[in-house]
C-alpha cells in the first residue's frame, strides 16, 4: 500500500512526532499530508519532517505548545532542507531505500559539538564523587534506622 501511495504521487508530506503526544498512546505519531492537486514544484517529491524534538514536556504526557505547532507547521509550509529537521526527497530517492517513509532514513542530524576529553574526566570525577558521598550518607542513614548491622 504505501508503495502504491508513493507511486501515485499524492504523499506531499510526512511529519512524525515524539512518543506519548497523544492520551493513551506511547507511541510515536505521523501525520501524511496527501494531496490530489499537488503544486508544480512539489511534484515527484515528499517533505519528510521530523517534529520529535519540537514539543514541550509535561509531568505526565508531552504536549505540543501552539509554538511548537508554529514552528512545525513552518517546516511544511516552507518546503524545504532544514538540517535536524526536514528534508525534500524525490519519488527516486524514496525508491532506493524500499520505500520507506521513515524520517530519520533521509535526514541529517546536525554534527555533535566536540567535547574536551579534559572537561568530561573533571565531570565524571565530580559525579564519582558525588555518588559516593551520596552512598556514605544513605549507609549511615540505614545504620542509624537500625537496618543493618
Amino acid at each position: 500500500i504505501r508503495k502504491k501511495l508513493i507511486q501515485s504521487d499524492k504523499v506531499e508530506a510526512v511529519i512524525t512526532f515524539v512518543g506519548g503526544l497523544f492520551f493513551g498512546a506511547g507511541v510515536s505519531a505521523c501525520v501524511l499530508c496527501l494531496n490530489n492537486d499537488k503544486p508544480a514544484d512539489h511534484r515527484g517529491k515528499v517533505l519528510l519532517v521530523d517534529g520529535s524534538t519540537i514539543y514541550t514536556a509535561k509531568r505526565a504526557q508531552n504536549i505540543m505548545s501552539d509554538d511548537d505547532v508554529e514552528q512545525a507547521f513552518k517546516l511544511y509550509q516552507d518546503y524545504t532542507d532544514v538540517v535536524g529537521y526536514s528534508k525534500v526527497v524525490t519519488l527516486d530517492d524514496l525508491e532506493k531505500h524500499g520505500y520507506t517513509l521513515a524520517v530519520n532514513t533521509y535526514i541529517e542530524k546536525p554534527p555533535a559539538p566536540p567535547i574536551d576529553p579534559a572537561k568530561v574526566r573533571t565531570e565524571y570525577f565530580e559525579a564519582l564523587s558525588t555518588v559516593r558521598e551520596c552512598e556514605d550518607k544513605l549507609y549511615n542513614l540505614l545504620k542509624e534506622g537500625g537496618y543493618l548491622e
